[in-house]
């Protein structure tokens, strides 16, 4: 498990409950989302994506994430962000599994359903 959020107070939360769990696995990053993805070389079966509110992160994000392969084929990931705003356009590939709303909070599950041309495992160059 790897958590990455820019907010020092939250990653000690993060590394407080994980050890209070007893999870040895699980690593915090402190970094904004958007740097992290530009610079990760891993892909994931899950990822959660609630960049700041009003803000374009996320379609920049999801383009990041499948440009760099950091989603596995048949992986999801959970977008969450303002209602009031449209959800990102979605790389090729990516399904909409769920979408929903609750109060002023839009919230989005998709699926990469489809094996990009070119990038056959989701690997990083």
């Amino acid at each position: 498990m790897l958590f990455v959020d820019a907010s020092t107070a939250a990653a000690r939360h993060i590394e407080k409950a994980l050890a209070s769990m007893g999870c040895e696995s699980g690593r915090v990053i402190r970094s904004d989302a958007t740097s992290f993805l530009r610079r990760e070389r891993e892909a994931f079966d899950i990822i959660f994506l609630d960049p700041p509110y009003a803000t374009e992160h996320l379609a920049t994000d999801c383009r990041l994430i499948e440009d760099r392969g950091l989603l596995l084929p048949g992986g999801l990931i959970y977008l969450e962000g303002p209602a009031d705003c449209a959800m990102p356009d979605l790389p090729i590939g990516w399904t909409l599994v769920r979408s929903k709303r609750a109060g002023e909070v839009g919230y989005h599950l998709v699926r990469r359903t489809a094996v990009v041309f070119g990038n056959p495992a989701g690997v990083i160059d």
